[in-house]
């Protein structure tokens, strides 16, 4: 990746973080929210997409791109969390129907509740290689 490349990609993540921190602080109006959903999850997807740019543009630094993989994967994890616990059942659709009369909870919880999880082991693999790399 040239360098014109890596500050291309990094305009257009910070520029969609921007907007998404814009929108969830209601400084901006683009468009509605679900009921349900707190503007904190649309500020923490901007701020995933902000913490891009430094990992795009220090490509050379294993501890700073160890570092903001770290708090991304954790912020997926925070978001897969939330849904799997607060999001609205009507929204999710699929099969899962068997599944849902056994357990008491629709498949898709269970399946973002274990996203989650793998989230943020990845978190913590991302943050120990981070550790490692500064020392």
């Amino acid at each position: 990746m040239t360098k014109k490349d890596r500050y291309q990609v990094a305009a257009i993540a910070g520029g969609v973080g921007l907007l998404a921190c814009l929108e969830a602080f209601e400084i901006t109006d683009f468009g509605d929210l679900s009921a349900n959903t707190p503007r904190w999850i649309l500020a923490l997807v901007g701020m995933m997409f902000i913490a891009l740019c430094p990992m795009v543009l220090i490509p050379m630094s294993p501890a700073v791109n160890h570092f903001f993989a770290s708090m991304i994967i954790a912020s997926m994890g925070v978001i897969f969390g939330w849904i799997s616990v607060f999001g609205e059942a009507s929204g999710f659709s699929g099969g899962g129907a068997v599944v849902a009369e056994l357990t008491g909870f629709p498949l898709q919880r269970i399946i973002f509740g274990f996203g989650a999880l793998f989230c943020f082991a990845g978190a913590a693999v991302a943050f120990v290689c981070f550790v490692r790399a500064v020392r």
